[in-house]
């Protein structure tokens, strides 16, 4: 995830020649081959085809990390036309980071049963697109357009931070309710079945995990946009 859509007017070249440039072709390689990667090993990894755990996988790896990969590293060197950019970025950016909420939601129903719970994910991921993702594109194309405009530059890195947050907190809330399920499931028959045991063990480790690395990417984004400024 990233709390940046696109990048301004002329902050790269299409001259490859210092350390930077150099960065920014190693980690959008890293990106392109874990995209492709996960694009072959999800399919394979299924039986049925259609789940919504499935296409919101599959669609956030295709659609979003890939192409906003691609643009962003042709924009960054002024390789093609801003508009292209624009379009793809903002759509692979939809895929990508609100589309993540939708893969934890795909499987909540398997360790929580309960309605209320569900049904509030539920509309926070529909409220998310409308509050947040609606603004935040229109901003960013303002700013994009008219980076030294006073007006879109500030609304934009405003709603660039409230954006960075709100994924954050929802993100956390979701794999806060994956963990408090899983942990109860496990308490609940703490001599039960051991691969059913394991699974849920594996679970509750990768929420763990999750929750560590969306506080660090928080982090990382909010010293990103204070260094930008």
């Amino acid at each position: 995830m990233s709390s940046s859509l696109t990048s301004p007017h002329g902050i790269g070249s299409n001259k490859i020649d210092d350390a930077l440039d150099i960065s920014i072709i190693v980690f959008l390689a890293i990106a392109l081959y874990n995209a492709l990667e996960l694009a072959i090993l999800i399919p394979l990894s299924f039986r049925r085809y259609r789940s919504l755990y499935f296409w919101s996988l599959l669609t956030s790896t295709v659609f979003g990390v890939a192409p906003l990969s691609i643009t962003g590293g042709l924009q960054f060197f002024s390789l093609q036309p801003l508009i292209t950019s624009v379009v793809v970025q903002n759509f692979a950016w939809i895929m990508m980071v609100p589309n993540q909420s939708i893969v934890l939601y795909s499987r909540l129903h398997l360790v929580s049963q309960n309605t209320t719970i569900l049904r509030i994910v539920q509309w926070l991921i529909v409220l998310s697109l409308a509050v947040i993702a609606v603004p935040t594109i229109v901003l960013n194309v303002g700013w994009t357009y008219k980076p030294q405009s006073p007006g879109w530059n500030r609304g934009y890195f405003a709603m660039e931070r409230v954006q960075v947050t709100w994924f954050t907190a929802q993100e956390c809330f979701i794999s806060g309710v994956y963990i408090w399920n899983t942990a109860r499931l496990i308490m609940l028959n703490p001599s039960g079945d051991t691969k059913r045991h394991k699974i849920l063990s594996e679970l509750l480790a990768v929420n763990i995990v999750v929750l560590s690395w969306i506080w660090r990417w928080l982090f990382f984004s909010t010293w990103t946009t204070i260094l930008r400024r």
